[in-house]
């Protein structure tokens, strides 16, 4: 037994599963880039958010083409 109580048997266990931890890391998602907004866009992405919360579909691509900006950043 160690100091701590526990027999050695546990305690080894504990050893292995904590150094596998090092080996195995868990894949990170890569951040996306925040988008800077030029004044006019954020805007008109505020008068649009204002009349509606959820813009999906068709309204969603002509507010993102004339802007400029791709629909994920709308």
């Amino acid at each position: 037994m160690h100091g701590n109580g526990l027999p050695d048997l546990i305690q080894s266990r504990r050893q292995k599963h904590h150094g596998s931890k090092q080996l195995y890391r868990p894949y990170r998602k890569v951040k996306r880039t925040r988008t800077a907004f030029a004044p006019d866009q954020l805007l008109s992405l505020e008068m649009a958010f204002e009349k509606n919360h959820y813009l999906v579909g068709r309204e969603r691509k002509e507010l993102a083409n004339n802007l400029f900006l791709t629909e994920t950043q709308t």
